[in-house]
């Protein structure tokens, strides 16, 4: 049980980190698969945060964040279990 609350929780917490990153990524590739140049880090993440607004641009929406939640546990269990 603790176990898989433990994978739950680093999963969870991986994802509403990484999130802006996330998206800055997929943002400046989609710019570059266009033709763009590649701007600076400061000017992708201000449109992005004028597209999508704080809370959008910083935090990912409560389905991505569970839906890591199953994998996640199971991941750790599995680790412990073969360790």
């Amino acid at each position: 049980g603790g176990t898989m609350l433990a994978g739950a929780c680093a999963g969870a917490s991986y994802k509403v980190v990484s999130w802006p990153f996330d998206l800055l990524l997929v943002r400046s590739t989609k710019s570059c698969e266009r033709g763009g140049p590649l701007r600076e880090l400061a000017e992708h993440s201000r449109r992005m945060v004028a597209e999508l607004g704080w809370r959008r641009a910083l935090l990912p929406p409560a389905g991505v964040v569970a839906s890591t939640l199953p994998a996640s546990a199971l991941g750790l269990l599995l680790y412990e279990a073969l360790r």
